[in-house]
Order: structure tokens, then sequence, then C-alpha cells
């Protein structure tokens, strides 16, 4: 399964001097938080990080701690959300790619391994087949 981690907003709602999912909690920017958490569920074998160049070191510095299982990619953002998911659905190498709830806002909050873990098995799992 794949995962397409949108990490590309501006953030221009907020009004903070970086975008939201970079910001700081608990000695780490929220998105990586949700990047540690897909890689080491073992239905997920590639990430796709959708950012800006200018940030990919906030997930490089992470990247070398989590599974070498998993496959990482990255793809530039769009100009709008929906063009995001594109670029990052580009990239995709799997087949497979989780139904939207799988495309993951890297500033949602905190992702819990349980709840995943539910939408990628039984009858909730819905995937669908990469172009």
């Amino acid at each position: 399964m794949s995962v397409v981690l949108l990490a590309g907003g501006v953030g221009k709602r907020m009004g903070a001097s970086i975008p939201k999912q970079y910001l700081d909690l608990r000695g780490q920017p929220i998105a990586t938080y949700s990047l540690q958490t897909f890689a080491r569920m073992r239905e997920v074998s590639e990430i796709v990080i959708v950012c800006d160049p200018s940030w990919r070191d906030v997930f490089a510095k992470v990247i070398p701690s989590l599974p070498s299982t998993v496959r990482f990619a990255w793809a530039l953002p769009g100009a709008e959300r929906q063009d995001s998911v594109f670029n990052g659905l580009q990239q995709v190498r799997t087949g497979e790619v989780a139904d939207e709830r799988g495309w993951r806002g890297g500033a949602r909050g905190v992702v819990h391994r349980r709840p995943r873990r539910r939408i990628f098995s039984g009858k909730n799992a819905r995937a669908r087949r990469a172009p």
C-alpha cells in the first residue's frame, strides 16, 4: 500500500512564520509524526512525501531511522491541494494507494497506529489502483 503524505501547504490562514506542518510539537515537526506512524505499519510499502524541496531535510533526517522495507519518494506541491495529490500519485510505484483517507495532510495532527490500521484492513479497506 502506498501513502501520499501531503506536506506542501504554506499555512496562509494560520499566519505562522513557517508552514504549520513543520511547527515543533514535543521536540519534532508535526509532519514527521505521520511519517513515522505510516512507515512502521506493515501494510505500507511506499510513502510519497509531497513537500517543497526546501523542507525535505525535515523528513530526510527521520528516514534513516525508519524501516528499510519502505520506499520513500518525493513530489512537488501544486498550486492547490488537489494538484499536490495529483503530483504525489504520479510518483506512486506499488500500484495501490489508499482511498482519500490515506492521503494524509502533514499538519492534520498526530496519526495513531490503531485507527489507521482499520482503514487499511478488514471491511473498511478500499484500495484504488494507481494510474
